[in-house]
């Protein structure tokens, strides 16, 4: 296979991944203690830079 096209393939499965974490996350983020509530917040942030760079 052509090494781009795998590399795009193994990027698209990151970035669904991410996604995915991301919406899980989000439902948390409605019933979660306030002290958790920064923690969720910082690796929701950490995600969203890495579905950046994936675009």
């Amino acid at each position: 296979m052509n090494k781009k096209l795998i590399l795009v393939y193994k990027a698209s499965v990151k970035l669904e991944k991410a996604i995915e974490i991301e919406h899980r996350e989000k439902f948390l983020l409605e019933d979660c203690p306030k002290n958790e509530m920064s923690e969720l917040k910082k690796r929701m942030a950490r995600i969203t830079s890495e579905v950046e760079k994936a675009k």
